[in-house]
């Protein structure tokens, strides 16, 4: 396969793979009916945010450790990523995500460098290159995978509730 193509094949498989969560509601009952007693989240209120753990609702209002807010004064409401579940999920993606692109690059790398420009070269063409660009891809691979695997993850917060 020529290294256009498998990076051409890289792209398109990178982009067709939905990255992207589903938007917030602004339906406060199904908002609040994913929430589980003890799960960290944030309210984001007129006056503030508040952390804590999430203790209970009603249709009328939230309650946060201890401080109970009317559904009117929430305007975000966010759950942390729980340390073994998203993030776990989000660094095997990554590492995935990095192998293919390492070892596009890499193959790349590999194949163009036994390239001719004149005949008599040492390293030219053939299966040679081909092979220069799996052992140049493999490395690429290895790499690619172990930064996308050591990426941060940043806040770890899903928006469940958003009235903008």
């Amino acid at each position: 396969m020529r290294p256009f193509t498998a990076l051409l094949l890289l792209f398109t498989l990178i982009t067709a793979t939905p990255l992207a969560a589903a938007p917030p509601s602004s339906d406060w009952q199904e908002s609040i009916s994913q929430l589980h007693p003890g799960d960290h989240i944030r309210l984001s209120l007129k006056t503030g945010p508040v952390d804590g753990p999430f203790v209970s609702s009603t249709p009328q209002d939230i309650t946060v450790g201890s401080v109970t807010t009317p559904k009117d004064a929430v305007l975000k409401i966010q759950r942390y990523s729980v340390a073994h579940g998203h993030a776990t999920r989000h660094r095997v993606r990554n590492a995935a995500i990095g192998a293919a692109i390492g070892f596009g690059v890499g193959y790349g790398i590999g194949a163009a460098a036994t390239h001719c420009s004149h005949s008599g070269q040492l390293l030219c063409g053939g299966t040679f290159s081909n092979d220069f660009g799996l052992i140049f891809g493999g490395g690429g691979l290895l790499v690619g995978a172990a930064v996308g695997a050591l990426l941060p993850q940043g806040h770890g917060k899903e928006t469940l509730y958003s009235l903008k």
